[in-house]
């Protein structure tokens, strides 16, 4: 009986070093041999926005007066004047108003914000 156990004992012992030997080297197989494949794409946006003042959009208004004027004359003789790409107020006085229409295009593939700044040049 004795010797059966030592035959058992050492089968055992055998086969756990075969099974970790057998994990030792599944393990590292799969560790040096694991790939990854990364598909990244990038796009670029195609940014195409134009802005203009509309000529025949541009109201003039004093307050003494009431009617609106189209032609950009004011009532003191102050004038609304499209400058390129500028509107181009001069002499005006207190109370008189300009109203204007700024058309934005945008033909990008991307929406956009914006906004309008009014700057005062006074000489």
């Amino acid at each position: 009986m004795n010797n059966t156990v030592k035959r058992s004992a050492l089968l055992s012992s055998v086969i756990t070093v075969a099974l970790c030997l057998s994990l030792i080297t599944g393990a590292t197989f799969a560790l040096f041999t694991d790939t990854t494949t990364v598909n990244i794409a990038v796009t670029a946006a195609n940014v195409d926005v134009t802005a203009a003042i509309a000529e025949d959009s541009i109201q003039t208004l004093s307050i003494g007066d009431s009617s609106v004027r189209t032609d950009g004359s004011f009532e003191n003789g102050g004038q609304a004047q499209i400058d390129g790409a500028n509107l181009k107020l001069s002499l005006m006085t207190p109370g008189d108003i300009a109203k204007f229409t700024i058309e934005v295009t945008n033909s990008s593939n991307i929406k956009i914000k914006y906004k309008v700044c009014m700057v005062s040049n006074t000489v």
